[in-house]
C-alpha cells in the first residue's frame, strides 16, 4: 500500500503540452469516428498523431461509442482522455479531409496553434449543400425500385419517398433517437407505398418498398461488424453486430405495420428487372449513395464505376447458379480489391470507395420478402430469406477481409523494403 502512495506521490503530473497534444489527436480520432471511419484506422490515427508530437508511448482503444487514450511524453508527462461518442453517419468527404491532416502531421508536424486551427477549419467544411443530398435520395430511391423490377411510375413514387426519409433524417431532436428514426421512416415509406398501389397510382408496391428499404438497410455495417469479428476485433464487432440487428428489426417492424395496417396486397417480391436496368440501377445507386454519403466530386465516376463492375459479378455469378455466399464473396473480392487501388492511388481511406461500391448487393430484397412471409405465417419461407440475406452479408465479409489481409500483408513487405534502403 505505501509503495503504492509513493508511486503516485511521485507520478509526475499531466502536462498543457500532453493534455494538448492527446486532445487535439482525439479531435480527428472523434471527427473521423463521427464520418463512419473504421474502429482501427481511428485507434492507428490518434497514436500516429501523438507520435508525431513526440509521445513515447501511446495507448488507444476505440469502440463505436468511446475512444479512450492516453500518452506519455518522454519527458515523463502525461496525459488520458476519454471521448463519448454520438451520433455516427458516413460523412466520406470529413472523413477523407481528417485522414489527410493525420497524414500531413505524421510527415511534418505544424506546430499545435496551427493544427487545431486546420482542425476547427475542417469541422466547418461542407461539399455539397443539402439539396444535393436530397436529391441523391431520390435518386438512389428510384434507381433501385427500376432494379427491383419496378415501373418508372413506381420509381417516381420511390424518389418521393426518398426525399421524405432524407427530411426526417435531417429533423434533430433529443426526443428521437436513430433507432426511432429508423422505425419512423420506415413506417411512412411502407404507408406511402401502399396507399399509392391501393389508389392505383403505384403498380408494384414491393418493388417501391425495396427500393426505399435500401436507404436505410445496415446490410453493409452487418458485413464491416463480421470482418471485425474474423480479424480478432472481437468487442467492437460483436456491437456493431447487436447494433445492424436492432437497427434491421426497427426497419422490419416499420414497415411490417405499414403492411398490416394499409398493405394487405402487397405480395413478394417476385422477379428483378431486365439485366440492363439491372446494372443501370446498380451504376446510378451506387453513385447516389456517394452523394448521400458525402463522397468528394473526383470519386464520384470510379464509384458508379465500381457499382457496375459489384453487381456484374454478382450478376454473373448468380446466372451461373452460384449460391448468394459465392455470389457475394466473388463480387466483395471485386469491390474491396477495386477500393485498395483507387485508395492508394487517390491518396485516400479505403472505406471512401468501398461503402458506395457495395451498395449494389446489400440485401434488401432479402430482407423484404422476410417482412412479407412472417406477416403472411409463413415461418419457412421468412428463414429462407433470412438465410439469404445473413449468407450474403457473410460472403461480404470475406471477400473483403481476404483482399484486406493479402494487401496489409504487400504493403508491410513493401514498408519493410523501403525502410532497409
Amino acid at each position: 500500500m505505501t509503495n503504492d502512495i509513493e508511486f503516485i506521490k511521485n507520478s509526475p503530473p499531466s502536462s498543457g503540452k500532453a493534455d494538448l497534444i492527446l486532445c487535439l489527436a482525439l479531435d480527428i480520432g472523434e471527427a473521423m469516428l463521427k464520418s463512419g471511419g473504421e474502429i482501427n484506422r481511428i485507434e492507428d490515427t490518434v497514436e500516429r498523431v501523438c507520435r508525431a508530437y513526440g509521445a513515447c508511448n501511446a495507448e488507444v482503444f476505440t469502440l463505436p461509442s468511446v475512444i479512450i487514450a492516453a500518452i506519455r511524453l518522454e519527458n515523463g508527462e502525461y496525459s488520458s482522455q476519454t471521448r463519448r461518442i454520438k451520433g455516427i453517419s458516413n460523412n466520406l468527404f470529413k472523413l477523407e479531409l481528417f485522414n489527410n491532416i493525420s497524414r500531413e502531421v505524421c510527415k511534418a508536424p505544424p506546430s499545435l496553434d496551427e493544427l487545431r486551427a486546420r482542425i476547427e477549419k475542417a469541422k466547418r467544411k461542407r461539399i455539397y449543400p443539402p439539396i444535393v443530398r436530397l436529391f441523391a435520395s431520390a435518386l438512389a430511391a428510384l434507381a433501385f425500385t427500376l432494379f427491383f423490377g419496378g415501373s418508372l411510375g413506381d420509381g417516381l413514387i420511390a424518389a418521393f419517398i426518398g426525399v421524405a426519409i432524407f427530411l426526417i433524417d435531417q429533423t434533430k431532436t433529443p426526443a428521437i433517437n436513430q433507432m426511432a428514426k429508423l422505425a419512423i421512416n420506415s413506417f411512412i415509406a411502407g404507408a406511402i407505398a401502399c396507399i399509392s398501389v391501393i389508389f392505383g397510382i403505384g403498380s408494384d408496391g414491393a418493388a417501391i418498398i425495396i427500393g426505399t428499404v435500401m436507404l436505410l438497410i445496415p446490410g453493409l455495417a452487418f458485413g464491416t461488424a463480421v470482418r471485425n469479428l474474423l480479424c480478432g476485433d472481437l468487442l467492437s464487432g460483436s456491437l456493431e453486430i447487436v447494433r445492424a440487428c436492432i437497427s434491421a428489426f426497427m426497419i422490419a417492424l416499420g414497415y411490417s405495420v405499414s403492411m398490416i395496417l394499409v398493405g394487405k396486397g402487397i405480395l413478394p417480391n417476385a422477379a428483378l428487372n431486365t439485366a440492363p436496368l439491372q446494372l443501370v440501377g446498380a451504376t446510378v445507386g451506387a453513385l447516389a449513395f456517394a452523394l448521400i454519403f458525402n463522397a468528394h466530386p473526383r470519386h464520384l465516376i470510379p464509384v458508379a464505376l465500381g457499382g457496375f463492375g459489384t453487381y456484374f459479378i454478382y450478376f454473373l455469378c448468380d446466372s451461373l447458379g452460384a449460391s448468394p455466399f459465392i455470389c457475394a464473396v466473388f463480387s466483395s473480392l471485386f469491390f474491396a480489391l477495386f477500393a485498395e487501388v483507387l485508395a492508394r492511388t487517390l491518396k485516400a481511406p479505403t472505406i471512401v470507395f468501398l461503402v458506395p461500391c457495395a451498395i449494389p448487393i446489400v440485401p434488401g430484397g432479402s430482407l423484404y420478402n422476410a417482412m412479407v412471409s412472417l406477416i403472411s405465417k409463413a415461418p419457412s419461407s421468412a428463414l429462407s430469406h433470412i438465410s439469404t440475406a445473413v449468407q450474403i452479408g457473410l460472403g461480404m465479409a470475406c471477400g473483403i477481409m481476404a483482399v484486406s489481409v493479402v494487401f496489409g500483408l504487400l504493403f508491410g513487405v513493401i514498408t519493410k523494403r523501403k525502410n532497409k534502403r
